[in-house]
């Protein structure tokens, strides 16, 4: 068990393919409220974290995030991310590992958690970062329809 993290985008089915496919899938069943709402969207991964817990603590602090939940995600959000993230790598590189991790502590700390692993400043907490830049860069790039999102959803 641990902190698995996923960036999804996400498109909304129409009133007829949710129709369709809750027949497909229940036959002669009723689903659940909760059943209907999880299929009320197709997903597709964009990006993966484990136990990357500085990410989960940025969404937890700023959007009081729970197991499960979802953050849809606007372009503050990518800026707010990209900004922190960024200062936090160049310190890495540019910086004594204690400076660095003075700015990593200001702004993307880790946090604990039964699942959440490792709080140290090493060199997978910012090869976590550095991957976090990288995907945050290409899915704020991407063209989305009216009907699709970019999410952030967290399981432990």
């Amino acid at each position: 068990m641990g902190l698995d993290q996923y960036f999804e985008i996400q498109k909304k089915r129409s009133e007829k393919e949710l129709e369709e496919e809750i027949r497909r899938i229940f036959i002669n069943e009723q689903p659940s409220d909760q059943e209907i709402e999880n299929m009320r969207y197709f997903t597709n991964e964009l990006a993966y974290f484990r136990k990357f817990n500085a990410l989960q603590n940025y969404f937890e602090e700023k959007f009081n995030l729970d197991n499960c939940e979802k953050v849809i995600m606007e372009d503050y959000i990518y800026e707010d991310l990209l900004d922190r993230t960024t200062k936090v790598l160049t310190a890495h590189q540019q910086k004594t590992q204690t400076e660095a991790e003075e700015i990593a502590i200001k702004l993307l700390p880790n946090t604990e958690g039964f699942f959440y692993g490792s709080q140290e400043y090493d060199e997978y907490y910012y090869e976590d970062v550095e991957k976090l830049i990288d995907d945050l860069q290409r899915m704020k790039k991407m063209e989305l329809d009216d009907d699709e999102d970019i999410i952030y959803t967290c399981w432990y």
